[in-house]
């Protein structure tokens, strides 16, 4: 339908919204939505239409749409309709044998474990990789082939921690643990005229680099958890920088942000802010004036009883988040502006050292301490492929550094050599012809006069009564298997569930996650259903956790995570379905083990049960007695079910 309104109807769109609003509240009830919009998009739009869009729109069933409603659905319709030709094919990042792609002979290899990767001169012809490592060199490689070029003795008996590359003078900084910073030309490496960075008192961690205007300034994050901004913009004949009193043109600040070891230190231009993070388990963003040097923590650190060390982070500017990771199993993605976390990626099953962010295909990449690399989806947060290096490396059989390349579209991982893992589109059964899992749903919508399937993999489809046709699908509702799906009482959204136990809302004309519902276990979703008892407009759900869920549907809550509103416990066995009369305003729910209990709604107390103890007799029990069961063996059916 969005396919039919261009930008002049759209300007037209807008100021029909406006004249129809005559209480100026801001929103459009139906009458007021077809009167404004009939006369603009009257000639592509029958009247039915015009309906549809609006119960559409107005996925919460309030009765009005405002001008944000609309746009937001047109944009997330157009965003799911190009979707729907990405999901032709998949990325995936191809596994290549280093013995084979490896053109350097052992001895120009790194004798110890690199540190850190930079691709130097993107996109032009002096294009280089540049690796730093433990055994005191710097090496050049060819970005292509990853041929050996050159090699650069930087220390004979320090390990190199970190390395960075100013673009504007084309150096390279190079940070050794024996409290000494050099800066090198990217041209000649030449030893005779590179800068070093001496009197520092700390050993220099991790470095960052922040071009201020026609200043060039060095970030250094040390081992007693100081943040230090020299500017080392070169002056003609210059060749030495004390850290000592900053000489007149040369600011140095120094900042006390961390307890514990600087892992590392960034500026950010789309921040205007430098971010930090440490051992002592705090991620900072801070500025880097010299009079106002404010640091705020990243998350409410007090609420956690250990703090964990933070290895490493990354910034998506398409989606304005900060990934972290560290001693946790888990990555967290935090939202800079508000300073709180808004999601976590668990998976991993080792402390995570590395996280990169691929921006160019909406890609957060991360690897663990036991060699394993996830690739997530960031508009979804899902995994979309886990790989293994199974390669023995010395001295530490680990992943040291990480890098994408962006211009050969190739991950890169190291350890005392470089490996490439190109990135291939591999090509998907058509979407178009249907599900290619088996079907766990299939509701029928008298509103739209659609069917609305749902597959195991966590897609759904939206198919035309009248023409057989699928007009629409979305998919990765979960990140586990999809279990059950149920319309509410207006036919506006869809509620799913999954076997990891979570409860979603959708609007499934776009796709759009509405709300999320939280549970208390992890377990699978077997039944939803949306109930009206009186007043109240409640879900529920039950499952494997053999509880009763419920939680309540109200405005308020449309857009952010709700948690239950009771739990109604009960059952001996899983929860394999639910039935509701509104007249009695009761809750059926039947169990594995041939119960069925009868609930109230107001009370949320067993009304009474149902056994059924054999085929050939039927009786009721009330709760005040309780029911006989037939004797069952000692590891029940059940029990097999979930140890499968």
């Amino acid at each position: 339908m969005e396919d039919r309104i261009n930008l002049h109807q759209l300007m037209e769109l807008k100021a029909a919204f406006e004249r129809a609003d005559t209480d100026q509240g801001g929103s459009l009830d139906m009458e007021e939505f077809l009167e404004a919009f009939g006369g603009v998009l009257g000639e592509n739009l029958t009247t039915t239409q015009l309906i549809h869009l609006f119960m559409k729109i107005d996925a919460n069933s309030d009765g009005s749409v405002d001008w944000d409603e609309f746009t937001q659905f047109m944009l997330l319709e157009n965003q799911a309709a190009a979707d729907m030709s990405d999901r032709s094919f998949a990325v995936r990042y191809m596994e290549q044998d280093p013995r084979l792609c490896d053109p350097n002979p052992k001895s120009v290899h790194h004798r110890d474990m690199i540190e850190q990767i930079l691709l130097i001169g993107k996109g032009t012809q002096q294009e280089k990789l540049v690796t730093s490592a433990r055994d005191g060199t710097v090496r050049v490689w060819n970005a292509s082939t990853l041929a050996h070029v050159k090699t650069i003795k930087v220390s004979e008996s320090s390990w190199i921690t970190d390395c960075k590359y100013f673009g504007a003078s084309n150096r390279l900084a190079v940070a050794c643990v024996d409290r000494s910073v050099y800066l090198y030309d990217n041209g000649s490496y030449d030893e005779a005229t590179r800068v070093a960075l001496s009197g520092v008192d700390t050993s220099p961690l991790s470095l960052g680099t922040w071009n201020d205007q026609q200043a060039e300034k060095l970030i250094v994050g040390d081992d007693d958890g100081h943040v230090t901004l020299y500017d080392c913009t070169p002056s003609e004949g210059e060749l030495y920088l004390s850290a000592a009193p900053a000489p007149a043109g040369r600011r140095l600040l120094r900042d006390r942000r961390h307890s514990d070891w600087v892992t590392k230190v960034c500026f950010y231009d789309e921040l205007n802010a430098m971010v930090s993070s440490s051992l002592d388990g705090t991620l900072r963003i801070g500025e880097l004036e010299r009079r106002s040097r404010h640091s705020r923590v990243l998350g409410d650190v007090e609420k956690h009883s250990q703090k964990k060390g933070v290895y490493s982070f990354d910034w998506s500017n398409t989606f304005k988040l900060l990934a972290s990771c560290g001693l946790e199993r888990t990555v967290a993605l935090w939202n800079p502006y508000t300073l709180r976390q808004v999601a976590q990626l668990p998976g991993h099953n080792s402390s995570v050292q590395h996280v990169e962010v691929n921006d160019d295909c909406h890609q957060l990449i991360t690897c663990s301490i036991d060699k394993t690399v996830k690739v997530w989806d960031l508009r979804n947060l899902k995994c979309l492929q886990t790989m293994q290096d199974k390669t023995h490396s010395r001295p530490e059989n680990r992943i040291s550094a990480l890098r994408y390349d962006p211009v050969r579209c190739q991950l890169l991982t190291a350890s005392t050599t470089l490996r490439a893992w190109p990135m291939q589109k591999v090509t998907k059964r058509s979407v178009n012809s249907g599900h290619e899992h088996p079907l766990c749903a299939a509701l029928y919508n008298q509103n739209f006069n659609q069917v609305v399937s749902g597959d195991e993999s966590a897609q759904v489809c939206v198919w035309d009564v009248a023409t057989a046709e699928m007009v629409f699908h979305f998919a990765d509702l979960h990140r586990a298997k999809m279990t059950a799906m149920a319309f509410d009482e207006a036919g506006r959204r869809l509620i799913t569930g999954g076997n990891d136990g979570t409860v979603r809302m959708w609007n499934f004309s776009n796709g759009q996650c509405l709300r999320e519902l939280s549970g208390e276990d992890f377990l699978e979703v077997s039944s939803i259903m949306f109930i009206v008892a009186g007043q109240n407009k409640l879900v529920v759900a039950g499952g494997w956790n053999r509880k009763v869920v419920v939680w309540r549907d109200d405005a308020e809550a449309s857009s952010a995570q709700s948690t239950p509103e009771r739990t109604m416990s009960g059952h001996a066995e899983d929860i394999l379905s639910i039935a509701f009369s509104p007249h009695n305003n009761v809750l059926a729910t039947s169990g594995y083990d041939g119960r069925i209990l009868v609930w109230h709604m107001e009370s949320g107390l067993v009304k009474f049960t149902l056994c059924t103890p054999n085929a050939e007799s039927f009786e009721v029990r009330f709760e005040s007695s309780t029911p006989s069961l037939p004797a069952r063996p000692a590891r029940s059916a059940n029990a097999a079910r979930h140890a499968v």
